[in-house]
């Protein structure tokens, strides 16, 4: 009797059964495991997150476990943000002292899963507790961190190169000195109406997305960017452009520098960027993480082009790590 039972999984799992491949789905000790049955009768077995068959072990581990990817990074002269790692153990001082050093901090876990865990905006000891108790049901180490500038963007590294580089733009509108916050938001509504995505949905901004900020009637001035809100995914009004061909080639450098030194063949590396134009340099960018089991709803969700080769990409090497032939 088989513990596993036929997987309805979407994403790269329904690629992969279009091609001949059985997944299938089971609970040991409560854990997600995901069975992979390819053509030829390879096996291959993993937890929740999708173990690609182009990594090893270490690099799924520095994917979970962020002190290792920083480590790395910094080790690779890749700037990364003022860190301290706590624990349920340290008193309140050290952590004082940090804040009073950088007045604004991100408090995360050590490994987390799709930004569970996450507190941004840390600016006082009175909220800090709860930024951490939010933390440590995710990890029994927490991370605190500077809150750095600039928007995230993801470079996609497949086979030891940048094939996508998507800038993950939190809500804002740019002003024209004219309109107000109100009036530049319905616009962006309208623009949002109008997008044709087929597997992706732009929300609204509204109030109860995004708060009272979209009815503002403060009027930005010419090129002044308001920031509407902290969010980072689609659902919750995030906007995730592609400009692989439009970002500076020092960055795209430094992300394919740390997938290959470590020879990740499909990780996605994350960074905070001011002006994604500029050379790298300090204070322009800082390393955030890596990910080697990215969503790839991400890439077809870029509302200024088509990015579906890319996820056909990544499914064919995927599928020839797998269904190969000796």
């Amino acid at each position: 009797m088989s513990i596993f039972k036929k997987s309805e999984r979407g994403g790269l799992y329904a690629r992969l059964r279009e091609r001949g491949y059985i997944v299938e789905d089971a609970k040991i000790s409560g854990q997600s495991v995901i069975r992979i049955i390819a053509p030829n009768g390879r096996v291959w077995v993993t937890g929740k997150k999708m173990a690609y068959p182009m990594n090893s072990a270490f690099i799924h581990q520095i994917s979970d476990n962020k002190r290792l990817s920083y480590e790395l990074a910094s080790s690779l002269s890749i700037r990364t943000p003022k860190t301290m790692y706590v624990d349920r153990s340290m008193g309140m001082e050290e952590l004082h002292a940090f804040l009073k050093q950088y007045p604004l901090v991100v408090v995360k876990p050590l490994d987390s899963y799709k930004s569970h865990g996450v507190t941004i905006g840390v600016n006082s000891m009175d909220i800090m507790p709860q930024a951490l108790k939010h933390a440590y049901r995710e990890s029994p180490v927490a991370i605190i961190q500077e809150q750095v500038g600039g928007e995230e963007y993801r470079f996609t590294i497949l086979e030891g190169a940048v094939v996508s580089v998507l800038r993950r733009e939190r809500p804002q509108v740019i002003g024209d000195g004219v309109s107000t916050v109100r009036q530049l938001v319905s616009r962006e509504n309208s623009t949002r109406r109008d997008l044709i995505l087929s597997d992706a949905i732009y929300p609204q901004w509204t109030v109860d997305l995004i708060g009272d900020v979209v009815m503002s009637e403060d009027i930005p001035g010419i090129g002044e960017v308001r920031i509407l809100s902290g969010a980072t995914l689609v659902s919750k009004g995030a906007s995730l452009y592609e400009l692989r061909g439009d970002v500076d080639a020092s960055y795209v450098a430094l992300a394919e520098r740390f997938a290959t030194t470590v020879g990740a063949g499909f990780v996605a590396i994350d960074m905070f960027i001011v002006d994604h134009q500029v050379e790298a340099s300090k204070g322009h960018y800082w390393f955030n993480e890596c990910n080697a089991s990215p969503s790839l709803k991400m890439y077809v969700s870029a509302r200024n082009e088509d990015n579906h080769w890319i996820v056909d990409k990544i499914v064919d090497t995927t599928d020839n790590n797998l269904n190969f032939t000796q």
